[in-house]
């Protein structure tokens, strides 16, 4: 008898010591479970204090059945051994963005710290919030069965994210998985990024205006090419511009050219 006890006293204790740094659908399977190692406990307590004898029945088996009832009752309902449940929680609460499951009705089962830290989630039952409540701007979901869209918050600064929606199907209904990406990091660098372009964009056409003018000599005529080297009119445009060039007078020249003859004679 007192190695039994010894023994359900150390698994209470242990029970206690996870229950205490868990939280979600977990921490409320501990509890369920705690509760069935107390019963033989409390059964032997009224043995030591000799209560029993003074209500004239021995609480012990019934203590044992009460446990071995309820520790029934979570390995086949709420599979609280289950690995493969323990493992879901464990992924759950390792996941580096905000994460959280929802029934049908949009009701919080379970979520992760960093949804809590970034949505600024009471400490309560999950049971009692509404994802829709602590997060109005999510309205828009409520008739989704898949969705993946960016939406902004803003929270104490404001953040981006990226959301993706999956509806999920279990022996006991209907529910809804949600991730929140957090690509604020990736935003700010995406608008660094474009400024940046703008910048350059803007930069090289200044450069194309400037590269459009022509320098010319005012004094001989000389145009300046894009090596730097000043050449005369007539081979610049044989150069670049790939034209045969004639020569003659233009009306006003011709005139004064006339006109200097004349004068001349």
């Amino acid at each position: 008898m007192l190695y039994t006890l010894l023994v359900f006293i150390i698994g209470t204790c242990l029970l206690l010591k996870k229950f205490a740094c868990c939280f979600g659908f977990q921490k409320k399977r501990l509890l369920l479970l705690t509760l069935s190692f107390s019963f033989p406990l409390i059964a032997a307590l009224l043995f030591i204090l000799g209560l029993d004898k003074l209500l004239f029945l021995d609480f012990t088996p019934l203590g044992f059945a009460i446990t071995a009832t309820m520790i029934s009752v979570l390995l086949l309902k709420s599979k609280v051994f289950d690995l493969i449940t323990t493992g879901e929680e464990t992924v759950i609460r390792t996941i580096p963005d905000p994460f959280v499951i929802t029934d049908s009705g949009w009701k919080l089962i379970d979520f992760n710290n960093r949804f809590r830290e970034t949505f600024f989630v009471p400490d309560q039952n999950p049971a009692e919030l509404n994802l829709m409540q602590i997060i109005p701007q999510l309205q828009f979901l409520e008739n989704q069965d898949f969705y993946r869209c960016e939406i902004d918050f803003d929270i104490a600064e404001s953040r981006h994210f990226e959301i993706m929606l999956q509806t999920i199907q279990s022996s006991t209904g209907r529910g809804k998985m949600v991730l929140f990406y957090d690509i604020s990091e990736r935003k700010k660098n995406e608008l660094r990024q474009k400024e940046l372009l703008k910048n350059l964009l803007q930069a090289k056409q200044k450069i194309s205006e400037l590269q459009n003018f022509l320098h010319i000599c005012q004094q001989c005529g000389k145009i300046q090419d894009s090596n730097g080297n000043w050449q005369k009119i007539e081979k610049f445009i044989l150069t670049y511009q790939k034209r045969p060039i004639t020569h003659c007078c233009c009306p006003d020249c011709a005139r004064q050219i006339s006109a200097e003859l004349k004068k001349n004679r």
